[in-house]
């Protein structure tokens, strides 16, 4: 879900660990996870859009559960990204501040309008736009990943950048930009059960000025 908030750059820096070994889970050979036959025999119309879609990763790098959190206009073809991505998306599992696997929650787009020889229809989505007054160094955007750990009970344990934006003013401070976006609350595994887990989130922060 694109989400446009107002924010100011604070001075304050976010979350920080002398010792955190946490990183998101790694997409394994992206590029073989859709066919050419998957592709529905019709995905013209207006009417048509991405799906988002939520999927949560176990500590073996399965996806083990995919919801659908926006439609792209057709279920059946949200369904159909959901049964693809299940089936043979492959991670590299997270893991938490102390090196242990955890299971993780990331969302991705599936457009079947995209061509398969440009990529095939999955890729990352961005969660939120951040809007701000100034930027370093003039730029007019930049991008950073924050990866959130969550207790079972939906509190957040830990905030880190995951891919950083380059400037040092936005990755210092991007998790004290997130965490007032991102809802916290647990994430849900098999059969609904709340679980602990790694959430990544991207975002976009843009210059108004």
């Amino acid at each position: 879900m694109k989400i446009l908030a107002a924010a100011a750059l604070l001075a304050v820096p976010a979350f920080a660990a002398d010792t955190d070994l946490s990183h998101g889970p790694t997409p394994l050979r992206a590029n073989t996870w859709a066919h050419e036959y998957d592709y529905p025999d019709e995905v013209e119309g207006t009417d048509r859009q991405a799906a988002r879609l939520l999927l949560v990763v176990d500590t073996h790098g399965y996806v083990r559960r995919c919801d659908i959190l926006e439609s792209g206009g057709a279920p059946l073809h949200d369904v159909r990204g959901c049964a693809v991505l299940t089936q043979r998306a492959r991670f590299n599992a997270a893991v938490d501040k102390n090196g242990k696997a955890i299971q993780s929650s990331v969302a991705f787009t599936v457009d079947w309008r995209k061509p398969f020889a440009s990529g095939g229809p999955f890729a990352p989505p961005v969660d939120f736009v951040v809007d701000v007054a100034h930027l370093p160094d003039n730029r007019a955007l930049a991008s950073v990943s924050v990866r959130q750990i969550l207790s079972d009970q939906g509190t957040l344990e830990h905030c880190d950048v995951e891919s950083p934006s380059g400037l040092a003013a936005i990755d210092n401070q991007a998790c004290t930009l997130a965490t007032p976006l991102l809802k916290l609350g647990p994430v849900l595994g098999l059969g609904n059960k709340p679980i602990r887990a790694m959430r990544i989130s991207r975002l976009v922060i843009e210059r108004t000025g």
